[in-house]
């Protein structure tokens, strides 16, 4: 019969500890942007005066910089938990971002200006440095060939699969005014006299264009491939008709 206040005080521990977990249960931290967003679930990580992150009950995880936040709380959790807002659609938000990948391996670079026109939906203005070069060198044939446009562009993009503004699988259409330059030379065995020429031409370029925007704080990193047909090309012009060139942009979202 001593033993029965032990009895007692571990149930009354037990009973204490359960309802604490369940309580637990139906609370859940809610994250207010200054944006106006409101993100409900778990927040897993959490660095003073710098960032945190939270994950949704769908298991999604999003990560804000603290200056993004306007408050923290606890809250109970109300009937059916609501959907993880997807953020997708934050008018006051743009991005400003550099392809400069055509310097490096030939074809289009840009800096660019995006904004929401729509849920899911941007429009992207740009402006172009278009280089492509080639050389051949065999059995005494000799041809080089190099080409700069500059010019500018409009598109359109749409998001999917998108857990942040700008973030997500994304396809786009366009339309680019670009005036080209280009030279070469060319000699038919290594004694024969060398042939020079340039020229230049306007041209509109349709493209395509297919990727995925990774979002890391305001940071866009968007890995893509670009596809294109200029449209206007003038007998002779120095430029193909046809280009496929991959991209890599990198933007601010502000």
């Amino acid at each position: 019969m001593k033993s029965a206040p032990w009895l007692l005080l571990c149930f009354v521990f037990a009973a204490f500890i359960l309802t604490s977990a369940a309580f637990a249960q139906d609370m859940q931290d809610v994250v207010y942007l200054k944006n106006g967003s409101i993100i409900r679930g778990l927040v897993i990580e959490q660095v003073p005066g710098k960032s945190l992150k939270i994950r949704t009950r769908d298991g999604s995880v999003f990560v804000y910089t603290m200056e993004e936040v306007e408050k923290i709380t606890k809250e109970e959790v109300v009937g059916t938990p609501a959907a993880p807002p997807t953020g997708v659609y934050e008018p006051g938000r743009f991005v400003l971002g550099v392809n400069p990948l055509g310097f490096i391996v030939g074809g289009v670079s840009w800096i660019g200006y995006e904004q929401y026109v729509g849920d899911n939906f941007t429009y992207q203005l740009r402006g172009d440095v278009w280089t492509y070069g080639e050389e051949e060198n065999d059995g005494g044939y000799y041809y080089k060939e190099d080409q700069t446009g500059f010019g500018a562009g409009i598109s359109g993009r749409g998001y999917a699969f998108s857990s942040q503004p700008y973030s997500g699988l994304f396809g786009g259409f366009g339309i680019d005014a670009v005036f080209t330059s280009w030279s070469w030379e060319e000699r038919f065995t290594t004694f024969s006299p060398t042939n020079l020429g340039d020229g230049s031409t306007f041209t509109l370029v349709l493209n395509a264009q297919v990727g995925f925007a990774v979002a890391i704080s305001n940071v866009r990193l968007e890995p893509s491939i670009v596809a294109g047909y200029f449209l206007l090309r003038e007998k002779g012009a120095g430029i193909v008709g046809v280009f496929v060139a991959p991209a890599v942009q990198i933007g601010v979202m502000f």
